[in-house]
């Protein structure tokens, strides 16, 4: 990769919460949460995946958040036990984005766009995989390549939540149980974009239409919207208890993921919130004197207004952002068993079905762009299985083994589900072994991860992607280490 070491992440987070709780008598009680957190990050990346000197980014990131919530309890052990408060919530923060190029390697990227003006493809690195930084020149201008040029835009964004919300649960007979609840939240929000003009303009900014920059096309100043959103979520659940060992469920909640305002050098645009409305129904058994639990349950999620996020050339050069893809459903089915075999070994899996697609038509019967098209990083099927073995060894140490295997089908990387943007089936084996002490309060464990040295990816496409040089990202190879933990 270009720059090599220079290529980093450096993240700093604290935090700081305090807790309250008061018990004012006759089944109430008060619970406080304040909290504050504030993060500073900075990254350097290469963003596609070469030895050449052209695609260069860096995020510079920092932000702010406060909370409070007020929450009254109340539960006198009898019929009905619930809950209601209040809630604040501040965030305010930016994300800095430079980017750095040599315009003769860039050229060499930009080609592709050039074919209908005669210009010859060029390759951005040569076979060896050294940088084509060949052409000086630029031959449609006669204008030299800049070997330096650097450019960057800023995000910024502003939010203040207030939420209301009550929840309560009511025991219909000793077998039958109701829980409702709703939340009412009420946000100001406000985003801002700014990209200023390069220090020294390009020269390849006609490309893309973003001169004087080559890649992100200037505000001429900070374009700011701001707005205000209000919703309502809630649930409904019922449980019945067939016996002590026996009990079944069916829930209906609407979530939301808020608002979106995108702010770009040619305008401002608010998407409207996703919405889910989410079914589900299960059954949870024990069995063999209790040793043996099993749990399936089924679900079917519709999606309106589905949020993605794209990385892709327009209008204004690069641009990041979230889309609104219509209108998608999930549906599935979700199981897990534990068996302890005794005191000393139990066995336990899991296994999931999900089908998750974009619709074929949205609300108004219209054929949606990326029909059929299945959610990003989510496997139609996953399973893992493993084991717990423990076994004492005088009166407050013990030794013990906990090996695992997860294995998920095909996955996309994006909802365009493009074919090479994707990763097939793998597992994963992992091992953990060691002694516990001092009544399990020190332990001493030899860890192992990917012990197999699976060879997978965990991201694909990216920046580059926008440009036709998806880049790609691997998993961890094998891993083995120790670890001390004490508790005090």
């Amino acid at each position: 990769l270009d720059r090599g070491e220079d290529l980093y992440i450096d993240r700093s987070v604290w935090g700081i919460t305090l807790l309250a709780d008061q018990d004012i008598g006759d089944g109430f009680s008060v619970n406080s949460i304040t909290a504050y957190r504030e993060f500073d990050s900075y990254e350097s990346f290469d963003a596609d995946g070469t030895a050449a000197p052209v695609l260069w980014f860096a995020e510079d990131a920092y932000g702010q958040q406060f909370s409070q919530e007020f929450r009254l309890n109340f539960d006198r052990g009898g019929v009905f036990k619930g809950f209601g408060g209040v809630s604040y919530f501040w965030e305010d923060g930016y994300q800095r984005v430079p980017f750095e190029t040599d315009e003769r390697s860039y050229w060499a990227l930009l080609t592709p766009f050039l074919a209908g003006f005669g210009v010859p493809f060029q390759p951005l690195v040569f076979p060896d995989g050294t940088p084509n930084l060949s052409v000086p020149v630029n031959p449609l201008t006669g204008v030299p390549h800049k070997t330096f040029h650097e450019e960057e835009y800023t995000n910024f964004g502003t939010l203040s939540a207030y939420e209301a919300f009550i929840d309560g649960t009511f025991q219909l007979t000793n077998k039958l149980g109701i829980t409702a609840g709703l939340r009412f939240s009420y946000e100001d929000v406000t985003g801002a974009f700014d990209v200023p003009a390069a220090p020294i303009p390009g020269t390849l900014g006609f490309v893309l239409g973003t001169s004087p920059n080559n890649l992100f096309a200037p505000t001429n100043g900070k374009q700011t919207r701001s707005e205000t959103f209000t919703s309502l979520i809630g649930r409904l659940i019922a449980s019945y208890q067939f016996s002590p060992q026996t009990n079944v469920f069916a829930s209906f909640s609407r979530g939301r993921r808020p608002n979106v305002i995108n702010v770009t050098a040619s305008g401002s645009r608010v998407l409207d919130n996703e919405i889910v409305l989410s079914y589900e129904a299960g059954l949870k058994q024990l069995a063999l004197d209790n040793r043996l639990s099993f749990d399936i349950s089924g679900f079917f999620y519709n999606y309106s207004n589905f949020q993605t996020s794209v990385a892709e050339l327009t209008q204004d050069g690069l641009v990041i952002e979230t889309r609104d893809t219509g209108e998608a459903t999930a549906y599935g089915i979700e199981t897990s068993t534990r068996f302890n075999v005794n005191r000393n070994f139990s066995l336990f899996g899991n296994y999931g079905y999900v089908n998750a697609t974009i619709d074929d038509t949205d609300s108004d019967g219209n054929e949606q762009a990326l029909a059929g098209n299945r959610f990003r990083l989510t496997p139609e099927h996953s399973f893992s299985l493993g084991f717990n073995l423990v076994q004492s060894v005088g009166n407050s140490a013990s030794v013990f083994i906990r090996p695992s295997y997860t294995w998920k089908s095909q996955v996309f990387f994006e909802e365009d589900n493009q074919p090479g943007i994707e990763q097939d089936g793998y597992g994963l084996l992992n091992l953990r072994a060691g002694v516990e002490l001092f009544n399990r309060n020190l332990e001493i464990a030899l860890y192992g991860k990917n012990l197999l040295n699976e060879e997978y990816i965990i991201d694909a496409g990216n920046t580059g992607g926008a440009f036709g040089i998806p880049t790609f990202i691997a998993g961890p190879p094998r891993l083995i280490g120790v670890q001390l933990t004490g508790k005090f």
